[in-house]
């Protein structure tokens, strides 16, 4: 009997290896405070550090992978086990990903330069007449444009910031959070911008492909809450939402501004 429990041990734990093995893991280096590359060359973020946390309390060991968002995307739609952080949790979304865990419930505003004093929104309606910017496959892009609003397809978001400074975009869509951060590396102060109206909230959650693993999936979900209810969530966010990013205190001063 002792024999053949070992022999279910091992073959249990041989299983819950080729699972782990079976996991594909993506994230971007675009959407700090996220996931985004420092000065260093190092992957860091909110979503990367609850990353570690998760796959450490998990017992999954897989390497992070950074790849442009459409490729993900589309492993996404297409092979099971493909897991990427973070991603927003839309209504569109939510019945084609299996749903790990929220990092953020985001407030996403339309952003103005705040030297254009003759832009003015009440509704998303209004938007229409002016030059508004997005990143091409992002989900508040597609939700802009199911809106009837007419949007420019930009690569990488701080390219919007880039037009909108030069006066070639009117508005683009951004977190508070994002755009504090984005300015910065891009040497933009984000006091030059301000919110022309709050347009959508959506959580920012981890998610992965239909088909996936359901014994992987359960096993994350479990962690997720677990991390969510033993402060470390709350230690991570605040590193990141709390400091001066590159010696500039730049959420403070948006913040304080609008």
């Amino acid at each position: 009997m002792g024999k053949y429990l070992a022999v279910a041990v091992l073959l249990f734990a041989l299983c819950g290896m080729s699972q782990a093995e079976s996991l594909e893991i993506l994230t971007g280096d675009d959407y700090p405070p996220f996931s985004y590359i420092d000065n260093s060359g190092e992957l860091k973020g909110i979503g990367v550090d609850l990353a570690k946390a998760l796959f450490a309390t998990a017992g999954i060991t897989q390497e992070i992978q950074v790849e442009p968002w459409p490729k993900s995307y589309a492993k996404l739609l297409k092979q099971p086990n493909v897991l990427y952080f973070s991603m927003w949790r839309s209504k569109a979304r939510q019945d084609n990903f299996e749903w790990i865990g929220d990092v953020e419930n985001e407030r996403i505003y339309l952003y103005q330069n705040r030297d254009r004093k003759n832009i003015a929104l009440e509704t998303i309606a209004d938007a229409k007449q002016y030059r508004v910017g997005g990143v091409k496959l992002w989900d508040t892009t597609t939700w802009l444009g199911q809106q009837g609003v007419a949007v420019l397809e930009l690569e990488e978001s701080w390219l919007g910031l880039k037009l909108m400074a030069l006066g070639d975009v009117d508005l683009m869509a951004f977190s508070e959070l994002h755009l504090a951060y984005e300015s910065a590396r891009y040497g933009l102060d984000p006091a030059q911008f301000m919110k022309a109206l709050e347009i959508r909230q959506v959580p920012l959650s981890f998610a992965m492909s239909k088909g996936s693993d359901p014994i992987v999936l359960k096993k994350l979900r479990k962690a997720f809450k677990k991390i969510r209810s033993n402060g470390v969530y709350q230690r991570i966010y605040d590193k990141y939402v709390f400091q001066d990013l590159y010696d500039k205190p730049v959420l403070d001063t948006l913040r304080k501004l609008n």
